[in-house]
């Protein structure tokens, strides 16, 4: 499913960025980036939910941990 690769850079980036609420993101206003599109695109499919192209990277982020919650994927 995920390589160890994968998994073990998810959790380094839990550690970090991603634990940071992401109101008080500097950046969060801007547009997702194309990791966070890429994975969000994946995990809307596999919860048969849409995707959503215009997500800041806040609200990507947030709807991300709520499919992860969802689909049990949380590293």
């Amino acid at each position: 499913m995920y390589s160890e690769q994968a998994i073990q850079q998810r959790q380094f980036i839990s550690g970090s960025i991603l634990e940071r609420n992401p109101d008080e993101w500097i950046t969060g206003t801007e547009c997702m980036t194309k990791d966070q599109t890429s994975y969000l695109k994946n995990l809307t499919n596999e919860a048969g939910e849409m995707f959503d192209v215009r997500l800041s990277k806040a609200a990507a982020n947030e709807h991300i941990k709520r499919l992860e919650l969802k689909l049990n994927k949380k590293f």
